[in-house]
């Protein structure tokens, strides 16, 4: 029984360690080359994916309802995040105070506490995907659950 005690402890050392060495190495700076909008109709389990971006439209927002951040502002191969201990500067612009534990990385950009959280779904030293914006709705009589998926390549 000591012996599973200590394999489990050991276990959870690791995983943890692997985790916030996740979140560490977000740090540095990243170009955003593409963005997909997931799509599942919670009434039909039907899934379909939009990408933000094609040969004409290379700006969009990440809300749905449109934004004033410049957070929310995606452009292709020119929007970039540069990612410190407790910051995101967004397109060398403004600063916003940013949050990371394990893979969460939570974006505050408005002064009454609301965040912008992504998750790390990927990386590696060249890119990294992040999944955010999750959001249940309903338009009309059909029920939606959305996120947004953002693909970076690091700069640095």
């Amino acid at each position: 029984m000591k012996i599973l005690r200590i394999a489990f402890c050991l276990a959870c050392v690791w995983f943890t360690s692997c985790r916030e060495q996740v979140v560490n190495d977000i740090i540095g700076q990243w170009t955003l080359r593409n963005a997909e909008l997931n799509l599942e109709n919670l009434d039909t389990d039907r899934w379909q994916t939009y990408t933000y971006f094609n040969d004409t439209i290379t700006i969009n927002s990440l809300d749905i309802d449109g934004s004033n951040e410049l957070i929310d502002s995606i452009q292709r191969d020119s929007t970039i995040w540069e990612i410190d201990d407790n910051s995101i500067r967004v397109n060398n612009k403004k600063n916003y105070e940013l949050t990371r534990n394990y893979e969460t990385v939570r974006i505050f950009p408005t002064a009454n506490g609301s965040a912008r959280v992504f998750f790390v779904d990927y990386i590696d030293e060249d890119c990294m995907i992040l999944k955010g914006r999750e959001t249940y709705e309903s338009l009309g009589d059909t029920n939606y659950y959305y996120f947004s998926t953002l693909y970076f390549d690091r700069n640095d």
